[in-house]
């Protein structure tokens, strides 16, 4: 059975609101992954810009009751459109919408509303994301503000993801922000990476440092070999290191590698040498 619109939306809207809401819920959604794709999500996102910003929460509300109704992958699609407009504009009342939302879309809708809330105010965001009560609903509106934080506040993508359990996304995250300080500053980078308690995570997290910081100061980068005991990321940062330094000073580069441990470290350090300077000689 059809829900029926609330008598608000219909005297502020008339029935046609509502029926193109239920339309767009209830259509077929046999399109994702075809070339009509881009067509149809336009048609979702054109009817979530022409709504105000009021009629948003009422937009929701009734696309839950449809969605409760007899779910569609459009409806779902549609839904955090809406929230999304929504947490843009209006984060607080969005979050405390998506704290409520149901298990099936909860975690995407927290993520969605804190990362769009991170991007309006960080520090805000940053606030509300920590103070939520430990479990999964934090740890996705943490890792999503720390997501935003990455490339503005990386200092603080990192402290924000290392309060999280540890977890391939947040590995990564972690990754990518120390690569991101490091070409800010890449000394305090370091000393916050190696005082990470993990090993594993620490190793990785100073190879990121490394590799970036041998754009600027790949001398510097190499001194960062010693800290690491693996040798897949030993190598990685050698032929960073390696394909800097081969572009400013090749005879140094070939002493440098020539000095390395004999092994799989100098095997790699040579081949990335070799690659490096096939490129310069042949651009």
């Amino acid at each position: 059975m059809k829900a029926d619109a609330p008598p608000i939306l219909n005297a502020v809207k008339g029935a046609s609101w509502f029926d193109k809401l239920s339309e767009l819920q209830s259509g077929p959604g046999s399109w994702f992954g075809t070339p009509r794709e881009a067509d149809q999500l336009l048609t979702l996102q054109q009817f979530v810009e022409g709504l105000s910003l009021a009629e948003l929460p009422e937009a929701l509300q009734m696309l839950r009751r449809l969605q409760e109704e007899k779910p569609t992958l459009r409806g779902r699609d549609l839904e955090m459109r809406l929230l999304q407009r929504w947490a843009e504009n209006e984060p607080k009342p969005a979050a405390a919408w998506a704290l409520e939302a149901p298990d099936a879309i909860r975690l995407e809708a927290i993520g969605r509303t804190a990362g769009a809330w991170a991007e309006r105010n960080l520090s805000d965001a940053a606030a509300w994301a920590t103070q939520l009560p430990d479990g999964a609903d934090r740890q996705s509106a943490t890792l999503h503000v720390a997501a935003e934080a990455v490339y503005n506040d990386p200092r603080l993508a990192l402290n924000l993801a290392s309060t999280v359990p540890a977890d391939a996304e947040r590995d990564a995250l972690i990754a990518r922000a120390s690569a991101a300080w490091a070409a800010k500053a890449p000394e305090d980078a370091v000393t916050w990476a190696k005082a990470i308690p993990d090993a594993a995570l620490r190793e990785q997290a100073l190879s990121s440092v490394a590799v970036t910081w041998a754009d600027s100061n790949p001398t510097a980068a190499a001194g960062l070999l010693s800290s690491l005991t693996s040798s897949e990321l030993r190598s990685r940062v050698a032929a960073a290191i390696v394909q800097r330094l081969a572009v400013t000073d090749a005879k140094a580069v070939t002493e440098w590698v020539e000095q390395l441990p004999a092994g799989d470290l100098r095997e790699t350090a040579r081949n990335a040498l070799s690659d490096a300077v096939e490129r310069l000689d042949h651009p």
